[in-house]
């Protein structure tokens, strides 16, 4: 059985509001002034509940122009705020500002002033320091003031937060985008984001301008019934699809529709479900009696496996479909151990029993680029689902 997951508590967030714009200066005069980087705030714990959802902004770069460039957007993370860099108008020889810091002043050559950084103040035409994080798995320094004018054309990056360097009379650089990280410890347990890995840790970037969202997964749903059946006559789930759902009984198991990101069900009896099943990962163990599978199965994608394993007959009155790379893996007549490690399932290593049993279905099977294995200990004919391009094995 998959070892459960405890609902994530707290986080570790990085908010940057977006760089502010740079300016042209004032034409035969002087180059313009830079933009302020955005405030960068890290928070190394940061509590969350489970089954909630946090709305999440990541703040656009300040447009560059003359006379005024745009101020950075304001990032957030619930109510986390880092505001934007500011922008300064043409005539002005010192560079923008943020909430923290102010930009350089230099009136004394041809360059404009430079931004405040999300670190320091600006210094002449010397931009502020930004702030340098390693949250994502990398060093990366954000809100870096923008140069004083320097004849500048091009734009700070996207999602550094950074502010623009001065242009002259005709091209106006545009500050860097914010952005929005949250990193917690272990497998993935929220959505929201671009979903990375770093260690042993799961990382969420938000890098579009705009809004979005980060959902927390609600845990876990385990049941074990010692003596007895499980029945359930409705939904089985929880406030959203990031939960495992878990269940063992001594006889016969019942389900209704279950959603979920991992469902696990062994029943030393039989099996039935008479909803739908959706999950990122599928185990149904019926270790004394048949799996009855009334309604649809579905995987949007990942590489998990469908597994359906039954000691007698296996059924599909509704649709089986994975669109993921994972496998289907249908046995009947299974002697009850053998292939199964207890989460994963080895088709190779699967020994049926000597009374014949068979896998029917009336729904349709389909699947995109993975694997479907169908073995079953019926003598006489293959496995009876039609119209498959599987792997069968009748023994």
């Amino acid at each position: 059985m998959d070892t459960a997951y405890t609902p994530i508590s707290s986080v570790q967030t990085l908010v940057v509001g977006g760089g502010g714009g740079g300016n042209g200066g004032v034409n035969s005069a002087f180059y313009g002034s830079g933009g302020a980087g955005g405030i960068v705030i890290y928070d190394a714990a940061v509590a969350v509940t489970a089954g909630s959802t946090v709305a999440v902004t990541v703040g656009a770069g300040g447009v560059g122009a003359t006379p005024t460039p745009g101020n950075g957007g304001s990032s957030t993370f619930g109510g986390i705020t880092a505001t934007g860099g500011g922008g300064v108008i043409n005539t002005s020889r010192t560079g923008g500002s943020n909430a923290l810091y102010s930009g350089g002043t230099n009136s004394t050559s041809f360059f404009g002033g430079a931004g405040a950084g999300a670190g320091g103040n600006a210094s002449g035409s010397t931009p502020g320091i930004g702030v340098t994080s390693s949250i994502s798995g990398t060093a990366v320094t954000y809100g870096t003031g923008g140069l004083g004018g320097q004849d500048s054309i091009i734009s700070a990056l996207s999602n550094t937060g950074d502010g623009a360097a001065g242009g002259d009379s005709i091209t106006f650089p545009n500050g860097g985008s914010g952005i929005v990280i949250v990193r917690y410890n272990g497998s993935q347990k929220a959505s929201g984001g671009v979903v990375t890995t770093v260690g042993g840790d799961t990382v969420h970037t938000f890098t579009s301008v705009g809004s979005s969202s980060f959902t927390i997964g609600d845990g876990l749903i385990n049941l074990t019934a010692s003596a007895g059946s499980i029945i359930f006559g409705g939904a089985v789930g929880g406030l959203n699809a990031l939960n495992t759902v878990s269940l063992t009984a001594a006889n016969n198991l019942s389900l209704s529709a279950v959603n979920a990101a991992i469902i696990t069900a062994v029943a030393n009896g039989a099996i039935s479900s008479t909803g739908a099943l959706t999950a990122g990962k599928v185990d149904l163990l019926a270790l004394g009696g048949n799996l009855t599978i009334g309604g649809a199965v579905s995987a949007a994608s990942g590489t998990s496996a469908l597994n359906f394993l039954s000691a007698q007959n296996v059924s599909f009155n509704g649709s089986v479909q994975h669109g993921g790379s994972g496998a289907i893996n249908v046995v009947a007549g299974w002697d009850g151990t053998t292939g199964w490690n207890g989460s994963t399932l080895t088709p190779s290593s699967v020994v049926l029993g000597s009374t014949a049993r068979t896998i029917t279905r009336t729904g349709a099977v389909t699947q995109t680029a993975s694997t479907i294995n169908l073995y079953s200990s019926l003598k006489t004919t293959a496995v009876q689902i039609r119209g498959l391009k599987a792997r069968a094995r009748a023994r």
